[in-house]
């Protein structure tokens, strides 16, 4: 099937040179469900991704890698996704038009395209065939996930604005949460499923205390693997 053009929003893809290990897998998802036609950006560190446009930025933190992809982007909006999250339902431009426009009418920042809370990875029993009934429901400006790096649909200048460059995309959730001000953070609320599988996982939580923090590098660097993540259950079956 065709896909049909969409010019003004912008699929973003964050990752970095360690990730790169999921990066077929991530294509083949993602070209199985997104049925759009609209500019595709892959921001990476020092590798390439052969299947999108790549930018390169070199060993630098990873929100200052998507600021510099954003300098770089044109279009006003952009759909933003981890390069871990694995599309498991199809994307079509006729629902991403209507969300474009609801985004713009109502004045949107941000309007995530998943549930709140914990991820409920993919029902490998249920096809995900969900089709959207775009239900917004306002997130508060002091809610701590008002900062979400669940796929949604951003305003470029909305990121640029609250995206500090030294934030690892936990920061940003979390610390960008705290400071946020922004009233227009919307969710479809018609959404109860994810719609991605979650492929990564952080190896483990860091204690607070310097000792201990010291302690947990020494250990990890003697007794674990050297990927910076583990791979959530389910992830072989998956990607059969």
């Amino acid at each position: 099937m065709k896909k049909t053009k969409l010019e003004s929003i912008t699929v973003l893809i964050s990752s970095c040179d360690a990730y790169s290990i999921l990066w077929p897998s991530f294509s083949k998802w993602f070209f199985k469900n997104w049925k759009i036609e609209c500019e595709l950006i892959f921001v990476s560190e020092t590798q390439k991704h052969p299947d999108f446009k790549t930018i390169l930025t070199g060993k630098i933190p990873w929100a200052h890698r998507n600021l510099v992809a954003l300098s770089q982007i044109k279009s006003d909006y952009v759909f933003w996704l981890l390069e871990d999250y694995f599309l498991t339902r199809e994307f079509h431009v006729e629902e991403m038009e209507r969300y474009l426009n609801d985004f713009i009418e109502k004045k949107m920042d941000r309007l995530q395209l998943a549930p709140q809370g914990v991820h409920k990875n993919y029902d490998f029993d249920v096809k995900n065939t969900f089709k959207p009934e775009f239900n917004y429901y306002n997130i508060p400006a002091n809610h701590k996930y008002s900062i979400s790096m669940q796929p949604s649909i951003w305003r470029k200048d909305y990121i640029l604005k609250v995206l500090n460059k030294d934030y690892t995309p936990w920061e940003f959730e979390l610390i960008g949460s705290i400071n946020n001000s922004s009233s227009n953070i919307f969710i479809d609320k018609s959404i109860v499923c994810h719609p991605y599988f979650n492929v990564a996982k952080k190896k483990h939580v860091r204690n607070l205390t310097w000792a201990i923090s010291k302690i947990d590098k020494i250990i990890e660097a003697v007794f674990y693997k050297k990927l910076p993540f583990n791979f959530n259950k389910g992830y072989k079956k998956f990607i059969k």
